[in-house]
């Protein structure tokens, strides 16, 4: 394989990577206002919250290092 399909295949697997990520976060956001929008929380449900949003973060994290890596490539 030369370089600029290297390239390409590089940028592909990248684009899909986001595009995964993007999925991902939008899922975990669903499940947090579900989580959100209850009238009672126990102890359990306040933990699957801060869980589901540090993944969120995370998860936003990775989108913009990539985001970032494929403007400058």
């Amino acid at each position: 394989m030369d370089g600029n399909n290297q390239e390409l295949s590089t940028t592909v697997q990248e684009a899909v990577s986001v595009d995964t990520l993007v999925q991902e976060h939008r899922s975990l956001d669903e499940k947090v206002t579900e989580l959100s929008d209850r009238s009672f929380l126990t102890t359990d449900d306040h933990m699957e919250l801060a869980r589901l949003k540090k993944e969120k973060l995370r998860i936003k994290d990775r989108i913009a290092q990539l985001s970032s890596q494929r403007e400058s490539a």
